[in-house]
C-alpha cells in the first residue's frame, strides 16, 4: 500500500473510488501523498468536485457541483499540518506509521495553547464556542443545486434564485453590501462565509463580465464585493451590460 492509499483508505475511510475524499483529491491533482503540502485552508474551501446524479423519469442525469465537508476539510488540515511537521525526511515508512489512533490525539506544537482564564470562565467558553467554529460545523455543504448565472438576460432570475439559496445557507450577510461585522468574532465567521460563497460563485458565474468581477477579487476570496459589483453592473439593465462596461473593480 502506497502512502496516499495508506492516507485515503486507513485515514479517511474513504474505501472506494466515488467517496467524496477521492473525487477532491482528483479535481485537486493530488496523486501522491506528498504533494498534500499544497493543500491550504483557503483551496479546501473554494475547489469542488462534480458528483453524477442519477436520471429520474424523464429528468436526465446531472453533474452537481459538490465541496467537502467542514469536518472532512479539518481533517485533510491535520493531516497536512503533521506531514509539515515532519520536515523534509519523510518516507513512505514514515508515512505508515501515522494511524487513526496518533492522528486523534496528535496536536501541532502551535495549536497547544493554555487559557489565560480558568476553563469555567465565560471568556474561555466563549473561545470554545465560537460562532466561527460553529459555522464550520454546521454548514450544510450537501448537494444544493446553485443556479448558474451563463446569460446577462437571466439576471433578475439568477438574483432571486441566489438569494434564497444562500439565505438557507445562512451567508446572506455576504450580500448584503453594507455589513459590516462589529466583533472579532463576527469577523472570523465572516470570513468563513466570504470563502464558502466564493466558492459558490467560482462556479456557477458563467458569464464574461461576471467572470472578470470574480477575478478581481480572487487575492482576497471577497464575495462581498463581487456580489456588489454584480448589482452594480447588472442592475442598470440589459442594455448597460456590454464589454465596455464590465471593467468595475
Amino acid at each position: 500500500m502506497d502512502p496516499l492509499e495508506h492516507v485515503l483508505m486507513n485515514l479517511l475511510g474513504a474505501t472506494t473510488p466515488d467517496l467524496s475524499y477521492c473525487r477532491f483529491f482528483e479535481e485537486y491533482g493530488i496523486f501522491q501523498a506528498s504533494k498534500l503540502a499544497s493543500i491550504t485552508k483557503n483551496r479546501l474551501a473554494t475547489v469542488s468536485y462534480g458528483v453524477l446524479t442519477p436520471s429520474v423519469g424523464d429528468t436526465p442525469a446531472t453533474i452537481v457541483c459538490m465541496f467537502l465537508p467542514p469536518a472532512q476539510q479539518d481533517q485533510i488540515l491535520k493531516i497536512v499540518k503533521w506531514f509539515l511537521s515532519k520536515g523534509t525526511n519523510v518516507t513512505n515508512k514514515t508515512w505508515l506509521e501515522l494511524t487513526p489512533e496518533v492522528l486523534e490525539y496528535w496536536q501541532p506544537a502551535s495549536a497547544i495553547v493554555t487559557p489565560a482564564t480558568p476553563v469555567g470562565s465565560d471568556a474561555w467558553s466563549s473561545f470554545v464556542k465560537s460562532t466561527a467554529a460553529k459555522f464550520r460545523k454546521t454548514i450544510k455543504n450537501h448537494s444544493v443545486p446553485y443556479p448558474k448565472f451563463s446569460e446577462d438576460r437571466f439576471w433578475v432570475t439568477w438574483k432571486t434564485n441566489i438569494c434564497i439559496k444562500l439565505c438557507i445557507h445562512g451567508v446572506q450577510f455576504v450580500l448584503d453590501p453594507d455589513y459590516l461585522p462589529e466583533t472579532v468574532n463576527k469577523t472570523d465567521t465572516f470570513a468563513e462565509m466570504q470563502n464558502f460563497v466564493f466558492g459558490v460563485f467560482n462556479n456557477i458565474l458563467l458569464t464574461p463580465c461576471a467572470r472578470e468581477i470574480l477575478h478581481n477579487h480572487v487575492d482576497e476570496l471577497d464575495a462581498q464585493a463581487v456580489y456588489r459589483n454584480l448589482v452594480a453592473l447588472y442592475g442598470k439593465g440589459i442594455k448597460y451590460q456590454c464589454a465596455d462596461h464590465c471593467h468595475i473593480h
